[in-house]
């Protein structure tokens, strides 16, 4: 499960300008394109602990978008055109064996049927990711709060409160 929330990455300033920046065509896609790009390209290292918080909220510029089909399709298209041309070749090649563009939701499946250019993108991996996380989400739209918050909290995914420091002095 490769997914980068943006505001938790610090890139380097050389690989984010070799990344292309943050380019305005893939509008809420930009920061998980620009993450992704690096981290394919020079690696990745994790803190495996909470160190920010991620709220979801519904009419945030990333929601709107994803709600707008014609913006979410135009982003992941324009997405696509760039992990096929020759300056993202070498990302694409490995995301596309990651199946790492489920990320982006069943709008993904969307462009890349429609598009013979990008079915070679449909592999077993992708196909796979992107039925556990549409089944994942569905759930969650139905499921009764109680049962969303065990889940939550066993999967780890609920931020633990902090254990107050031990003596600092030994």
């Amino acid at each position: 499960r490769f997914f980068i929330p943006g505001h938790t990455a610090i890139l380097s300033r050389k690989a984010t300008i070799e990344a292309g920046k943050f380019i305005l065509e893939l509008k809420h896609f930009n920061d998980w394109f620009t993450d992704s790009v690096v981290a394919y390209r020079y690696g990745i290292c994790v803190v495996p602990e909470p160190l920010a918080i991620f709220n979801i909220e519904s009419n945030t510029y990333y929601q709107r978008n994803r709600r707008n089909r014609e913006v979410n399709d135009t982003a992941i298209e324009n997405a696509m055109k760039l992990l096929t041309s020759p300056a993202y070749a070498d990302a694409g090649e490995l995301m596309r064996q990651s199946g790492a563009l489920y990320i982006c939701g069943p709008a993904t499946l969307r462009v890349l049927s429609r598009n013979k250019k990008y079915r070679h993108f449909l592999t077993l991996t992708f196909l796979r990711k992107m039925l556990r996380h549409a089944t994942r989400v569905s759930l969650k739209r139905c499921a009764p709060a109680f049962l969303l918050n065990w889940y939550v909290g066993i999967a780890g995914y609920r931020v633990q409160k902090a254990k107050p420091p031990t003596d600092l002095h030994k």
